[in-house]
């Protein structure tokens, strides 16, 4: 009405009704531009594809019309299909969503989206494998006629969709999981390759600052989001053979590395408005946003940057508090002196001193329910936590003294074993220093050799009975004979043996760069180094393999050619 045309003109201080309509459609114009750069409009129209896909959809038929139907057309293009699984996939489809609250729009466009999919899937990949995969990601988003359009209005995100189905069931079921991540796939960067490794961190607080500081289940959401985003992308550019597997272990590893920052921030943010900080800190000169007092220790995949698609992370919390040490909270609640319940109502929250150790307590535990709590979304990552010292029964931080004076009196051979592929990824300068320290003295001790070996021996023995469940003359990957966590066990004697009179053993946590540093003092020759580092890249290739198609980790044993070399290796060096 001319009426509310005037009062819009008002408030948006416009001079005439067509000026503000002229403006508006230019702005709309501009917009759709974008999008179409972004997502692109130059898919095929849609309603000129064949109609024999739509009519095997839409007709009711039983069995035996329908694989007819399937037959005739794959005939008629010498593409075969096996008809009577096509048939199946699309049955029991039907009966699936039958049950599923479809609004007149969703059914509409799902009517128009599976024939696509089956004419595509036809022509490029005629699989029934790839069509049941896609199918179940579809049950997943029936109901969410959004991302159904996505994927009708948007040829690019619907092939991409494809072909990571066809490469992986571990990706389709990582998408089935995770609907959202469909929004993925109308990025070709997607296609390319992940961001790069320094990245991470600067991607990930970006996308922290637009969700409010004071919604921790939103904060929640958006980590584990920004999570499976880049593992996705991760594993479209392993899928297209765009990075190697070191490569694929680098970035995951950087994504979980920019995740525990993130997740310290948030905790610290958290626990320093409840209690203030530790009083050192004020008065430290390195008071910034690393200089927590508070460390973190990663063991194992993530120290040596290996991690995989699913690896959990082995990590040890530290703090160096002073003694006695408080909070820089308030030492009494005024609430608590206060005579009436209104006067305690009317009172702003006061933070409350605590000492310092309960501090990092509570910063810890904060760190682990973001880590642990499973939501919608998932998990963020599954914590390890059990290397920390006297294990699972130890306190869940702990200080760095007493970390380091556990480590020279009282750990076991395996917990130093454990050291060579540890790393700080978190933590400010002197914390850092000390570790190092730690490390370095402990990693040089002089051992005696033949102790050594028997306790390693023993160790290796102990986790291959309770973990090697390979049968049937098949090789376990990772804890077979002559496999993973062979090689590792190798790297890590030879650098307790051998650190003492080889300083510079104690600078790599990597295995590759572990033998290569032997290699060059001597400890391995260049043919055994070869043998190691190729058999290690081997079967961390095999592995990663094995996780994209979710295939057991036990191979035939000829399908690991250096294995009976890497078992020389071992034989010799332990004298068995």
């Amino acid at each position: 009405s001319e009426l509310d045309q005037q009062r819009i003109l008002c408030i948006l201080n416009t001079a005439s009704w067509g000026g503000l309509v002229n403006e508006l459609e230019q702005h709309m114009q501009n917009v759709h531009n974008e999008f179409e750069v972004l997502i692109g409009l130059d898919s095929p129209n849609h309603e000129l594809e064949e109609q024999h896909w739509v009519t095997l959809w839409l007709n009711r038929w039983g069995k035996e019309e329908s694989i007819a139907w399937i037959e005739s057309k794959a005939l008629e293009n010498m593409k075969p299909w096996n008809s009577e699984e096509i048939w199946f996939c699309l049955s029991d489809f039907r009966e699936n969503i039958t049950k599923r609250s479809l609004g007149s729009r969703g059914r509409q466009v799902l009517d128009k989206l599976i024939p696509l999919l089956i004419g595509y899937l036809h022509k490029k990949e005629p699989s029934s494998m790839v069509l049941e995969r896609v199918l179940v990601i579809f049950k997943k988003i029936v109901t969410r006629t959004a991302y159904l359009e996505l994927l009708y209005e948007n040829e690019g995100a619907l092939k991409q969709l494809i072909h990571l189905c066809k490469a992986s069931p571990w990706v389709a079921d990582y998408i089935a999981k995770y609907p959202i991540l469909l929004d993925e796939l109308i990025d070709p960067e997607l296609q390319n390759r992940p961001i790069e490794f320094s990245e991470y961190g600067f991607e990930l607080h970006e996308n922290m600052l637009r969700v409010p500081e004071d919604d921790l289940e939103s904060q929640m959401d958006a980590l584990r989001l920004f999570k499976q985003a880049q593992q996705l992308r991760i594993a479209a550019a392993d899928i297209a053979n765009i990075l190697d597997v070191k490569q694929v272990s680098k970035h995951l590893t950087a994504l979980a590395r920019a995740i525990v920052n993130e997740v310290i921030n948030l905790a610290w943010k958290q626990v320093t408005s409840r209690f203030g900080v530790p009083q050192s800190l004020l008065d430290s000169a390195e008071l910034n946003t690393l200089n927590k007092g508070f460390g973190v220790i990663a063991y194992g995949k993530m120290g040596g940057e290996e991690l995989g698609y699913g690896s959990d992370l082995d990590l040890v919390f530290v703090h160096h508090s002073k003694p006695e040490e408080m909070t820089t909270g308030e030492t009494t609640n005024a609430a608590e002196t206060s005579n009436t319940l209104a006067d305690m109502k009317a009172m702003a929250p006061i933070m409350k001193s605590v000492p310092a150790s309960q501090f990092y307590m509570k910063l810890a535990q904060r760190i682990m329910h973001i880590f642990n709590t499973r939501m919608a979304s998932g998990i963020l990552y599954e914590l390890d936590m059990r290397l920390r010292p006297s294990g699972n029964s130890g306190l869940l931080v702990i200080h760095i003294d007493n970390y380091a004076k556990y480590q020279l009196e009282e750990a076991w051979t395996w917990e130093h074993q454990a050291l060579v592929r540890a790393n700080m990824i978190f933590g400010n300068t002197s914390i850092n220093k000390t570790f190092d320290s730690l490390r370095g003295k402990v990693l040089t001790r002089r051992r005696e050799h033949e102790k050594l070996k028997q306790e390693v021996l023993s160790m290796r023995e102990k986790m291959r009975n309770h973990l090697d469940k390979s049968a049937g003359g098949l090789f376990n990957i990772k804890q077979g004979i002559g496999g993973l966590v062979d090689i590792e066990f190798l790297a890590q004697y030879l650098v307790l043996a051998h650190g003492a009179s080889n300083h510079s053993l104690v600078n790599p946590s990597n295995n590759i760069a572990i033998f290569n540093k032997l290699n060059s003092i001597g400890v391995l020759r260049n043919a055994e180094k070869k043998v190691l580092i190729e058999g290690y890249e081997r079967l961390l290739s095999l592995g990663h393999k094995a996780t994209l198609q979710n295939d057991p980790l036990d191979i035939e044993p000829e399908n690991f050619a250096q294995r009976e070399d890497i078992i020389k290796i071992w034989n010799k060096i332990f004298q068995v």
